[in-house]
């Protein structure tokens, strides 16, 4: 969006005011290289995230489980569930 802000800016700068020759063409060229390399940037994010996320190899469906169930992440021996505040041998 201030890309887009800075684009209008040039280009009324270049049609009202008076501005030194070629600096509207520069701008705008790296206008539309920072804003190509930011989307650029964004979908490598995405992918990058998206790769970490299937290399833990967690199983979707185990982590709807827990989560609808409301057991503690390392449900494990002696894990204390959170929503119910019960532990293994009783109330804690």
């Amino acid at each position: 969006m201030p890309a887009f802000v800075l684009l209008i800016y040039t280009l009324y700068s270049w049609l009202a005011l008076d501005t030194v020759r070629g600096w509207t063409s520069l701008m705008v060229v790296v206008l539309f290289l920072g804003s190509a390399q930011m989307i650029v940037l964004g979908v490598l994010g995405e992918y990058v995230g998206r790769l970490y996320i299937e290399a833990k190899r967690r199983p979707l469906f185990v982590i709807r489980d827990i989560v609808s169930s409301g057991r503690s992440v390392g449900a494990g021996r002696g894990a204390v569930p959170t929503r119910l505040g019960v532990g293994p041998g009783g109330p804690v």
